[in-house]
């Protein structure tokens, strides 16, 4: 099954603006982290697509589903009048690559390789563990559990970790350095997850829930006494969206104070709108902070949690008018 050139390029001029086209491939930002180094590629004759860093790869109709945050069949009937042939022949993967992901390795493999941070005696440990341990402490989060990498794919980096009654599920791995990217996520291809189906683990038993980008700025609501999950960037998607819908009356979206958390939120919005569900509500630390763990450090527990009492707001045509005015300079 082929699907048009003219389709599939199309389709990426509509949905990507930072971009260069090689040939016959088309080259932009990946989907699956804050990419700005142009890090995924599209075939233009085929459609396959792989992330170089985060190795996801698939054909054209999944990266319509990652990219929409809709399902594969409903990504698949989007365009079902445009296919030139027998759809049929459109599958999820080709055998060679289901046989890999079958004999991928587990998280539970994994985390061999990971040990306890234990931030008893500050001074032992490697250079990068040492650093770790440093991180956490000046986060003020020392009821939170973390872990260190001291040897796998991700060694010597800080393992956040996404645990609930049955163990860890899922984790984000942070460099201490700055040098290479600053978080590696298990991948669906090794571990068959993908961080698009993942919420940092939160209480169940609110009628509401905080949406943060990352895990230490729910770690650190959760801290102050906030229902708080993350969602492993500024996209939410379906998947989530769904299962957030279940257990909760009320979200409160909390993405960073850029560009990136501005074009989430308003993405998000929408998505609730296809949904049917009732308009979200935002809240935001100050602009003077980066995120909430930044605000955490200059205030208590109780200031957190006052100030989103006093700042939470709905997401609606109104607050999008007033934010708009705001960036093009109006009081």
């Amino acid at each position: 099954m082929k699907i048009s050139t003219t389709l599939i390029k199309e389709y990426l001029l509509e949905k990507f603006t930072d971009y260069r086209i090689s040939e016959t491939e088309f080259i932009t930002n990946s989907i699956f982290y804050d990419d700005h180094g142009k890090h995924m590629s599209v075939n233009l004759e085929t459609g396959l697509w792989q992330c170089f860093r985060t190795k996801e790869a698939g054909d054209f109709i999944q990266l319509i589903s990652f990219r929409d945050s809709i399902s594969y069949d409903e990504a698949f009937k989007s365009i079902g009048k445009k296919l030139i042939s027998d759809p049929g022949s459109l599958l999820y993967r080709a055998p060679a690559k289901q046989k890999e992901l079958e004999s991928a390795g587990t998280l539970g493999d994994e985390m061999k390789n990971f040990k306890p941070l234990v931030e008893i005696d500050g001074k032992s440990g490697s250079v990068s563990e040492l650093l770790a341990k440093r991180f956490v402490r000046n986060r003020r989060l020392p009821e939170s559990k973390f872990y260190f990498a001291s040897s796998g794919r991700y060694a010597n980096r800080l393992i956040i970790p996404y645990e609930d009654e049955k163990g860890i599920f899922y984790f984000q791995a942070r460099h201490l350095v700055k040098i290479g990217m600053k978080y590696l996520n298990p991948t669906h291809r090794d571990h068959g997850v993908r961080s698009s189906e993942i919420l940092y683990p939160c209480s169940s038993n609110t009628s509401y829930v905080v949406l943060t980008e990352g895990p230490i700025d729910a770690m650190t609501l959760q801290c102050a006494g906030v229902n708080a999950t993350s969602i492993q960037g500024s996209s939410l998607s379906r998947h989530q969206l769904l299962e957030l819908k279940n257990s909760f009356t009320d979200i409160v979206l909390s993405f960073d104070n850029d560009d990136a958390g501005m074009f989430g939120m308003r993405k998000s919005l929408n998505l609730t709108k296809c949904l049917n569900m009732p308009t979200p509500y935002i809240v935001q630390p100050p602009k003077r902070f980066k995120d909430w763990n930044d605000f955490y450090l200059s205030t208590t527990k109780s200031g957190i949690r006052n100030y989103i009492n006093g700042n939470v707001r709905k997401l609606d045509y109104k607050y999008t008018v007033i934010e708009g005015l705001r960036e093009m300079g109006h009081s």
